[in-house]
């Protein structure tokens, strides 16, 4: 949606750092997510209507324009966050003085090729590095790929849609490079065999920040006063102040259920209005903004 609302330099930045190469790309093919797209606006910026027709035809996006000062505002999008991901992410944080939200909400729900039974699970043993808790332990036997290497064993399980969980356990716990080396190992292949499997259930969420990596891939000018959003916001020069990514998955006897919220947001802090109150008289210009010429001019002794 930001491909599509930005302009000149900018617009360039975002299409070289997500390697798109034209703005079509900016509407992926996901097989087997569901994909929600919102975007609120605040009422003070001026959205080209050309900009919201190809965003709500290209991603079926909800936009509105509000008044973020509503106490209203913020929990109506975190009602959209919560019922775009079946209340995986309940909420999503934004400060005071927020002025525009774009995000993107991503599902998925997948079965095991071999479901493991509810009853079959038990509480068991987990040794983490701050010590030994007890936790329900899944237990079936599989038939899947075993695989490893001087220091981690790897097996990768099956889901119903043809895709697959790569586990990854090191014989000597968690190092900097276990997940690295897991997603180097994603394109070997063994023969299926049986395995007696027993399995956590676990969950796992996580908070990342984006500005400062995005900034590293090259885009800059959507941070500063470069930026050239005109499309969205009627005018260059508002920038984004903060880019996240909230994730959540949970895998049970059932299978696996994953949500993603990536949110771009104009946070402005808490505004300080200026009091201008016209309530004594005074004159008026009105002027061609380019040239400045006088076009009327008058005072007001009593309106």
């Amino acid at each position: 949606m930001l491909v599509l609302g930005a302009r000149g330099g900018t617009r360039d930045q975002i299409v070289t750092a997500l390697g798109l190469s034209d703005a079509s790309d900016a509407a992926p093919s996901l097989p087997g997510f569901h994909v929600s797209d919102g975007m609120w606006i605040d009422r003070i910026y001026t959205t080209l209507p050309s900009f919201e027709v190809v965003v709500r035809s290209r991603f079926a996006a909800d936009v509105a324009h509000v008044d973020f000062r509503s106490p209203d505002t913020m929990p109506s999008i975190e009602r959209w966050v919560s019922q775009s991901t079946g209340g995986q992410i309940p909420s999503i944080p934004l400060s005071p003085g927020t002025t525009f939200v774009a995000a993107d909400a991503l599902t998925y729900r997948v079965g095991w090729a071999q479901p493991f039974e509810v009853g079959n699970t038990k509480l068991g043993p987990f040794h983490a590095a701050d010590g030994t808790a007890s936790v329900p332990m899944m237990h079936r036997e599989v038939t899947a790929q075993e695989f490893g290497d001087a220091h981690t064993e790897y097996l990768r399980l099956p889901f119903t849609d043809g895709n697959s969980m790569l586990i990854a356990l090191p014989d000597k716990g968690l190092t900097s490079t276990t997940l690295t080396d897991a997603m180097e190992m994603l394109d070997r292949q063994a023969s299926p065999i049986d395995v007696a499997l027993t399995l956590p259930r676990f969950t796992v969420s996580s908070h990342v920040e984006l500005r400062d990596p995005l900034v590293r891939m090259g885009m800059t000018s959507s941070f500063n006063g470069d930026a050239d959003y005109s499309a969205i916001f009627g005018r260059p020069g508002v920038a984004l102040t903060r880019v996240f990514q909230q994730g959540a998955i949970a895998v049970d006897e059932r299978g696996a259920t994953m949500s993603v919220v990536s949110v771009a947001a104009v946070e402005l802090g808490m505004r300080q209005l200026v009091t201008f109150n016209v309530d004594r008289p005074f004159a008026f210009v009105i002027e061609d903004n380019t040239t400045h010429q006088v076009l009327v001019a008058g005072i007001v002794a009593h309106p």
